[in-house]
């Protein structure tokens, strides 16, 4: 008796189910074979070096990664970006491989040259960690051109913000960056100062932006007679006072002026015209070229990127993780990226030439120049 169409479809799927598992199984044990010997062979090693920069919150998050692998030293060496940039251009001249992987801002990696970082994803080695539905926009996010040195696993929305004195200010007012030009805002605006970094400023968004440009910039800085402060608390104390009624600059820092009981608060709200994301503070990592402990920094990396280590980094850093399996309870709801707002990725390569910021200073310069 010949089987029936139904056994013969049963067949087929039994077929291709045994065939499905046949792949999955080596794939399954060639990573866990990979994970055992990394965390063996970086045993052996018995340290892992990073630079990065000197923020009190690192060592909330250095010290599970230190309880989970006692056998690997974790050696944090904090300092400035340029001053990195600098140590190990010097370290290699000297033939000295000292650091294993270097973090910071986007501005400071991609300042590392050729030869000096090695491509990051062979080390990654975890499931979780590789897994592309685990980050947002579906896969991880390397931010320099080729795609290969520089990962991104946090940024946030709004980082550079327009906060407000909630006394003065009704928020709806501003739907819009452009919405800072009306005539009404005149004399009521501060800001962090664009020609110097770290502030958080959305100066350069509004530079490379082709829906403002330099024209926006030369109205918002000649006409609207914006006020720069170099000190990151000025601004804030000015808008608390009732000094200035907005202020351009970290989300970060006036949410925490706010916590303190300060009349301050950013808008909340998305701009019609477009979002910043992942304006300063740190952002990436980079694996450096004959690093001297391989398999030591392996472990760490895949620690630091799976849920575990991106949970506690979210939590400490207050800044949102690119992981989006992973609660947001710890980091403020306008930092989590929304579906259908157009952002501004601030760490991607093509803004990051020291150009850029040349051309914007000069703007900027000769704005402040044409002021009646």
């Amino acid at each position: 008796m010949l089987p029936s169409v139904r056994t013969k479809s049963r067949y087929f799927w039994m077929l291709a189910l045994i065939a499905a598992l046949d792949r999955e199984v080596p794939a399954l044990a060639d990573w866990q074979a990979d994970w055992e010997q990394a965390k063996q062979s970086a045993a052996r090693e018995g340290e892992v070096v990073l630079y990065g920069p000197h923020l009190p919150f690192f060592k909330r998050i250095w010290e599970p990664f230190q309880r989970a692998y006692p056998a690997i030293k974790l050696t944090f060496e904090p300092g400035r970006g340029a001053d990195h940039l600098k140590r190990v251009s010097a370290e290699r001249r000297a033939g000295l491989y000292k650091a294993d992987l270097v973090m910071g801002g986007g501005n400071v990696l991609h300042g590392f040259g050729g030869g000096v970082i090695d491509p990051i994803t062979s080390s990654l080695i975890l499931p979780e960690v590789t897994r592309d539905s685990a980050w947002w926009g579906k896969k991880l996010r390397l931010t320099d051109q080729g795609q290969q040195f520089i990962l991104s696993f946090s940024e946030s929305a709004k980082t550079s913000s327009i906060a407000f004195n909630t006394n003065l200010v009704n928020p709806k007012e501003i739907q819009a960056w452009r919405d800072l030009l009306l005539p009404k805002w005149k004399g009521k605006i501060a800001g962090f100062d664009p020609r110097v970094s770290a502030g958080g400023d959305p100066f350069r968004f509004f530079q490379t932006v082709a829906e403002f440009g330099p024209d926006f910039i030369t109205r918002l800085v000649r006409d609207s007679e914006i006020v720069f402060t170099r000190d990151l608390h000025q601004g804030l104390d000015w808008l608390a006072a009732g000094k200035y009624e907005l202020y351009l600059g970290s989300a970060l820092f006036t949410l925490e002026a706010k916590e303190k009981g300060l009349p301050v608060d950013i808008i909340q709200h998305s701009m019609k015209d477009g979002e910043t994301m992942g304006l300063g503070g740190v952002c990436c990592v980079a694996l450096m070229n004959k690093a001297p402990h391989p398999n030591a920094t392996k472990v760490f990396l895949n620690w630091l990127l799976s849920r575990e280590g991106q949970i506690l980094w979210q939590r400490h850093s207050k800044t949102n993780s690119l992981r989006i399996d992973i609660p947001k309870d710890d980091v403020h709801e306008a930092f989590v990226p929304k579906d259908g707002v157009k952002y501004f990725m601030a760490t991607s390569y093509q803004y990051q030439d020291p150009e850029l910021g040349k051309s914007l200073q000069k703007l900027i310069d000769d704005a402040m120049a044409k002021r009646k």
